[in-house]
């Protein structure tokens, strides 16, 4: 944790699915109570919770999070995919800007996100682009590096920010990389997620049944989520114990 941030406070961790929150969960051994996961870490109180995929679910979950539990830090964590080659599968983010569709960026630091001078430099290398859908080849991936200049992608952050950012909330987003720049998740991937934010195995199975030929490469993507909740668990627990 930074200076500022030395004293007792709530932080409220938030990810996207359980994959990414399972290993947080277990490291900081986190109770579970009614929808979230509940514990201290030093002199932390962590509320983990899992919103589903979506800006639209991350903000109604985050926007009940700070209703209930007053919040003086908000990490948003997670997956990401990466758009730099020179980033593999399990490299840690810690997100210093993070821009939309439309090119609009804020800047993350130690207190709100706040509006980004257009006039300062951006590094691709902590630059997170937020979109609506999956980025599905690897060429799509190329064009959206050389478009957005952001080394990785995600589907909630900008939205996130944008609400801690209205809310004048302290707020992190740190992201691993689990599908690198010459790989990606097919855009049925979505699907394959309930609402909740847990696997539909049974959309899964039938995916793989009727594409059989995408088995190897669906199986090297797990194992690189694996390497990269693993990855995002340590760097957190570590945000929060320095």
């Amino acid at each position: 944790m930074t200076e500022t941030q030395n004293n007792k406070q709530t932080v409220v961790i938030l990810a996207a699915v359980r994959d990414e929150a399972t290993q947080i969960i277990d490291r900081m051994s986190l109770i579970e109570t009614g929808s979230n996961y509940i514990g201290q870490v030093g002199r932390n109180k962590i509320i983990v919770s899992v919103s589903g995929v979506g800006g639209n679910r991350a903000i109604d979950t985050l926007n009940g999070l700070i209703d209930s539990h007053s919040p003086d830090l908000i990490m948003h964590v997670g997956f990401a995919g990466g758009l730099d080659p020179t980033l593999a599968a399990g490299d840690v983010m810690r997100v210093r800007h993070v821009l939309n569709s439309d090119g609009a960026i804020l800047s993350l630091g130690v207190g709100p996100p706040t509006t980004h001078d257009q006039s300062d430099e951006r590094s691709s290398m902590h630059s997170l682009l937020t979109l609506n859908s999956v980025v599905d080849s690897p060429e799509s991936k190329k064009l959206m590096f050389d478009q957005y200049n952001a080394s990785a992608v995600d589907m909630e952050t900008y939205y996130t920010a944008s609400l801690a950012k209205e809310r004048d909330i302290a707020y992190l987003s740190i992201r691993a990389i689990s599908d690198p720049a010459d790989m990606a998740l097919p855009a049925a991937a979505l699907e394959w997620i309930k609402p909740d934010g847990t696997p539909d195995m049974a959309k899964v199975m039938s995916y793989v049944a009727t594409h059989p030929w995408v088995t190897p490469t669906l199986m090297k993507l797990q194992g690189y989520a694996t390497t990269a909740a693993r990855k995002l668990a340590e760097a957190v627990q570590l945000l929060l114990t320095e």
